[in-house]
């Protein structure tokens, strides 16, 4: 049994809720979801290109949306900086 695919969505739902608009609705997603199709059943065998193809459109979605690949915020009251300006 493969779990390559089932991973892949579950991921798909953690991060949807994080992204502006639903995952599913943007762009990219609609283009990889084209071209590189993930199988209906969760435990079908996913190859190693497909897998990766897909954790690096997760990679641009969230850079596109600022999740990561950026200098992390502080949190007002834990932040030593704050304090002191």
């Amino acid at each position: 049994m493969d779990t390559k695919a089932a991973y892949l969505r579950i991921f798909e739902m953690s991060l949807s809720p994080a992204c502006s608009q639903p995952l599913w609705e943007i762009e990219a997603y609609k283009r990889q979801a084209a071209a590189w199709p993930l199988p209906a059943d969760p435990y079908a065998r996913l190859d190693f290109e497909t897998f990766r193809s897909w954790m690096a459109i997760y990679e641009q979605v969230m850079r596109d949306q600022g999740l990561v690949g950026r200098r992390p915020r502080s949190i007002v009251g834990l932040d030593d900086t704050e304090a002191s300006g």
